[in-house]
């Protein structure tokens, strides 16, 4: 029973030890370059160009994404 007690204390504190590094906030001031490896109109391509429009959209990140194709670098 008194295991049950210093593993909740110990939850309880690794936990909230933790909340203060969601507390920091991004703020980019340059364009953020989003790569991928495929060439333009590639399944990377579009997929980058959705998620930067729908962050644009909906005002997620303070500048612009760009998407940057640098083919050649799929494994």
């Amino acid at each position: 029973m008194k295991y049950r007690s210093a593993i909740l204390v110990a939850t309880l504190l690794l936990t909230t030890a933790a909340l203060p590094l969601h507390a920091q906030g991004f703020k980019p001031s340059k364009p953020i370059e989003f790569v991928t490896h495929t060439g333009p109109g590639g399944g990377g391509d579009v997929f980058a160009r959705g998620i930067a429009a729908a962050m644009e959209k909906e005002g997620l990140m303070p500048v612009r994404m760009q998407v940057v194709n640098k083919t050649g670098g799929a494994a």
